[in-house]
């Protein structure tokens, strides 16, 4: 018979990109450095077949059954309380109105709150900042992924700095640069260009694709035959086709900038690795985890400087502003012609990413369980 939880964390989000990279990588770093016992046992809420599937959380001692979508009616109404838990953790800021138990939440950032146009109609947009407002004031415990982050939940939802606690997120151990036989036959798979940029995320209005698609259009037609291209990896099918076109718009050579259908997690190292430099071009982000993939395969980062994006990357990037074309084409050319200082570039990139790890963000988060239950 299964024990009741002591803690329980909402891990429906699991097998999403960035919210589910954070849930894997936190419950994967609590296994490495194992629970304490005033702590344990901590159960995980959601799908079972789902939790069955995923490696990081396949060994739950305690699994409650709860499949509702998130922001729906079932799961404001319905969200399931396990019996004798004294806290709960939801890693989104959707918390039922019904909970009356004590929470954690966390707040990676405040893009729906910020730039709104992410969400589209005033309807979601409001619906986003009471959840926002609700789950910030009501929590035990606020935990947030940067230092940019934590200023900002303070600041616009007036949360005491002493109630937000930073959780960095981090590199999963298994990526890794790939032997060069597995890059050169994920070349082959993918037809990829012989030189490029890589450029990694969803198609979101703050991820700033758009701008990098026409400025990196601009700076090829000026370049040589043997200029690399920009591959984009991670827009879904219909953003695919806006960049596709807003890159001929823009006057870019055929085959000058290509995006890829969906690639598995697993192959994302080789893809990385393939490339010249990774081109991050967001006007916001909570943490930004991109940069310090490539930094840990071994390849120069072009960031913007823009919100938490600095702190993240620290000295292991060449920074931009992410609305100036002029200082983006300058780090695209600094690359290709100042080989010194890309070997600078990814050497201080490898010393920095060295400084974030699941076991660390694990460990501050079961220093906020303790504190939190009092």
């Amino acid at each position: 018979m299964s024990r009741s939880p002591r803690v329980a964390i909402d891990v429906r989000m699991a097998g999403h990109s960035g919210i589910g990279t954070y849930i894997r990588g936190l419950i994967g770093g609590m296994r490495e450095i194992g629970v304490p016992d005033d702590i344990a046992p901590i159960g995980l809420i959601g799908d079972p077949v789902k939790i069955a599937g995923c490696p990081e959380l396949v060994e739950a001692e305690v699994v409650v059954p709860f499949s509702a979508p998130i922001y729906s009616l079932r799961e404001q109404f319905l969200f399931p309380i396990p019996r004798r838990a004294a806290l709960l953790h939801f890693p989104h800021y959707n918390v039922p109105r019904v909970v009356r138990t004590r929470f954690v939440v966390t707040i990676h950032d405040l893009i729906h709150l910020l730039m709104p146009e992410v969400l589209g109609s005033r309807l979601k947009r409001a619906i986003s900042r009471s959840m926002l407002q609700h789950a910030a004031t009501r929590a035990t415990a606020v935990l947030t992924v940067s230092e940019w982050s934590r200023r900002d939940i303070a600041q616009h939802l007036r949360i005491p700095e002493e109630r937000i606690l930073v959780t960095p997120n981090a590199v999963a151990r298994g990526f890794q640069r790939p032997p060069a036989e597995a890059i050169a036959r994920l070349r082959h798979d993918l037809a990829l260009p012989p030189r490029f940029f890589l450029a990694v995320g969803v198609y979101k209005p703050h991820k700033n694709f758009e701008f990098l698609v026409r400025g990196f259009a601009r700076w090829s037609q000026r370049q040589g035959p043997e200029a690399p291209a920009l591959v984009l990896c991670g827009p879904d099918k219909r953003g695919g086709i806006l960049l596709a076109r807003l890159a001929v718009e823009s006057g870019a050579k055929p085959g000058a900038v290509r995006v890829l259908p969906y690639l598995e997690h697993a192959r994302l190292p080789g893809l990385y690795a393939a490339a010249e430099a990774l081109i991050f071009p967001s006007l916001y982000e909570g943490f930004g985890l991109p940069p310090l993939e490539a930094q840990r395969v071994g390849i120069p980062v072009l960031a913007s400087n823009a919100s938490c994006i600095p702190e993240v990357a620290g000295q292991g990037a060449r920074y931009f502003d992410p609305r100036s074309e002029r200082e983006l084409h300058a780090a695209l050319s600094a690359v290709l012609d100042d080989p010194d200082q890309t070997r600078r570039l990814v050497d201080a990139g490898r010393a920095n990413e060295q400084r974030f790890s699941w076991e660390t963000t694990a460990s501050l988060t079961l220093a906020a369980y303790r504190r939190a239950l009092g």
